[in-house]
């Protein structure tokens, strides 16, 4: 299926609030633990590497899913639930890759594993600011992530970014088609 110039434009449009929506949270979240946290707040070692990366890779994401969303789906009504659907996946898949099954299962890989820095590349600062009296504890020593609790990492790290990244798309669906100028194009397609 070709790509039309409005279908383009559409796609673009919702990426650059999805960008700026989001960078926008995350700063809003990195303010509230800072509120929270006060003396203990801890600032980022790298902006690039805590911050920027990050988002970066979550707007490919979303522009790729998104995009492929708009161009295959017919029913366009559901193109906003794409990049979380991709994101439930890729989520999960780096979590699986990370369960170990000897001794029950747990959660227990290195720290350069390619799963475990998708998820944390996924984290977010505002879903941080919930769990700031709830840490993951475990043994994070000698290149090794291994939590105490494999269901609140799964909690913490899965399900509340999913709902984030869910609740995100939807806002940007709602912000981006109330500031978008071809609205009649858009509903048509």
């Amino acid at each position: 299926m070709l790509l039309s110039k409005s279908s383009l434009y559409h796609i673009l449009n919702r990426l650059a609030f999805f960008t700026v929506l989001n960078f926008s949270l995350n700063l809003v979240g990195l303010w509230f633990n800072k509120l929270i946290t006060k003396e203990n707040f801890l600032y980022p070692e790298s902006i690039s590497n805590e911050f920027v990366i990050p988002i970066i890779i979550q707007s490919i994401v979303f522009g790729l899913s998104f995009g492929a969303a708009t161009i295959l789906l017919k029913n366009k009504k559901f193109t906003w639930l794409a990049f979380a659907a991709v994101q439930f996946v890729l989520l999960h898949l780096a979590f699986i890759t990370g369960l170990k099954f000897t001794g029950g299962v747990h959660f227990e890989t290195l720290i350069n594993h390619v799963g475990l820095r998708y998820l944390s590349y996924n984290g977010q600062y505002l879903v941080e600011v919930l769990f700031t009296n709830k840490p993951l504890n475990g043994n994070f020593e000698n290149g090794v992530f291994a939590p105490l609790s494999t269901l609140q990492l799964y909690f913490q790290w899965i399900i509340s970014i999913l709902i984030y990244y869910i609740s995100l798309s939807w806002l940007n669906e709602k912000i981006s088609f109330f500031f978008s100028v071809n609205k009649s194009k858009i509903i048509a397609e």
